[in-house]
């Protein structure tokens, strides 16, 4: 069904170009505009393919999607829109270069590769490895980035730091404001996180509301006051809601949250031993209060049985 529709909304913007052609009085067949006014009507049947396009596109968005979303998110990247318009532009010139003089195809052709290589394939990577909703690094994304640090730490004998983020009853935000809103309180908590860590550190949307840090070479300590500086900037930092289901803006005088903070190589060996340790302890500030940061212990402090001792928590002050 997909494919059909794609398919539809390149052949009715197609029929729309064609009819504001005739209606300037130009025909179909491509060729060089040899006029201002012919000028001025291809770009104007150009801009009325794009727009038709682009509005069956973004009205499927919206009316396709599981849930509720933002006009800004279902317009998409200006970047998706440059490569339409270099499209339209090679479009139009292998139009005319296959009229006119076919021997010269093969150079048009060319900077099609190049427009691929250079522009599109770059822009499936980028929505590949980030949240839309936030700009974050996508979860995948964030594993394999992980992975990777952990692989240069073994060699450089250097240490990785994980901090798993969880927004405390987030839920009740969505339930009263509207599912709309708590979007929007995400966008501007992912906006606080990203402002308390270095510009190399990689921040990930997680889950729903959960979010995950990336902090190369800190040590314990240094984890835990990076955990403690985002947890008090949230907790402290008013964040204003317009997108709520009543209409009216509220203001959240601030979001708590649970960390759980794991290091390599103390509290795990490999990327799914880190991950786990810092779920742990995710966990364990979650069920001893909520608002608080829980550094994972060491593997060899794991008991007998090979369940974990008690993390270090570091309650909210």
């Amino acid at each position: 069904m997909r494919k059909v529709y794609s398919g539809s909304t390149f052949v009715i913007a197609s029929a729309t170009a064609e009819a504001v052609l005739h209606a300037g009085g130009l025909s179909t067949a491509p060729r060089l505009p040899t006029s201002a006014w012919t000028l001025l009507m291809v770009v104007a049947a150009a801009a009325a393919w794009w727009l038709t396009n682009y509005a069956l596109v973004v009205l499927a968005i919206l009316l396709s999607s599981d849930e509720r979303i933002s006009a800004k998110a279902a317009l998409g990247h200006p970047a998706d829109q440059l490569v339409v318009a270099a499209a339209l532009g090679l479009g139009v010139t292998m139009a005319v270069v296959l009229v006119h003089s076919p021997w010269v195809l093969p150079a048009p052709m060319l900077a099609v590769l190049c427009v691929h290589r250079d522009l599109l394939l770059p822009q499936y990577m980028r929505q590949a490895r980030t949240d839309q909703k936030t700009g974050l690094a996508a979860a995948v994304y964030w594993s394999d980035a992980l992975t990777a640090a952990l692989r240069r730490a073994k060699l450089a004998g250097t240490s990785v730091g994980v901090l798993f983020l969880d927004l405390d009853r987030f839920k009740e935000i969505n339930d009263i404001y509207g599912h709309p809103a708590g979007d929007q309180a995400i966008q501007v908590i992912a906006d606080l996180v990203q402002a308390e860590v270095r510009s190399w550190d990689l921040v990930a949307r997680w889950g729903g509301d959960e979010l995950a840090v990336m902090l190369p070479d800190l040590e314990h300590q240094q984890l835990l006051d990076v955990a403690e500086r985002i947890r008090s900037r949230l907790a402290g930092t008013p964040i204003t809601l317009t997108a709520t289901s009543d209409g009216k803006h509220h203001i959240l005088r601030g979001v708590t949250t649970s960390m759980g903070v794991a290091s390599f190589p103390q509290a795990g060996g490999t990327a799914d031993e880190l991950l786990l340790a810092a779920d742990r302890a995710l966990l364990h500030a979650k069920k001893t209060g909520r608002n608080r940061v829980v550094l994972a212990v060491p593997t060899e402090l794991a008991t007998a049985d090979g369940s974990a001792a008690d993390p270090t928590t570091t309650p909210a002050a």
